[in-house]
């Protein structure tokens, strides 16, 4: 995560807007009622559910793709998927130079959450 930060603060302009998406409580909360979503992120509704209830105590984790998934995608040891409460956001990314303009928790089609950010 903070190497994503770190190059993201490099290649933006002073004052650009960033518009990304996060999966944090929404994502979450569908997962752990939904099959496909749980075929889809190779999470059981209880991983899902447990994730959810420590976010408070953990409120980023990093879950790492199989070894056959990161073969297919070419794509190093930590390619997998993040889940990030939203409180962790607004105390650590300002620190990496974005000033938080706007969190929608679940504000891409119920599932994603929404994160503005400008460059400082």
């Amino acid at each position: 995560m903070r190497e994503w930060l770190k190059e993201l603060h490099r290649v933006a302009d002073k004052g650009a807007i960033l518009l990304l998406t996060t999966h944090g409580r929404s994502a979450l909360q569908v997962i752990a009622s939904s099959e496909v979503h749980q075929d889809m992120f190779s999470m059981t509704s209880r991983e899902a559910i447990k994730i959810l209830e420590g976010f408070p105590k953990e409120p980023y984790v990093h879950l790492t793709y199989d070894d056959g998934v990161r073969a297919m995608a070419k794509a190093g040891d930590s390619y997998g998927n993040c889940f990030i409460a939203p409180a962790y956001i607004e105390e650590h990314w300002p620190k990496f130079g974005f000033e938080l303009l706007e969190l929608i928790p679940g504000g891409m089609r119920g599932f994603q959450d929404i994160v503005l950010l400008r460059k400082s």
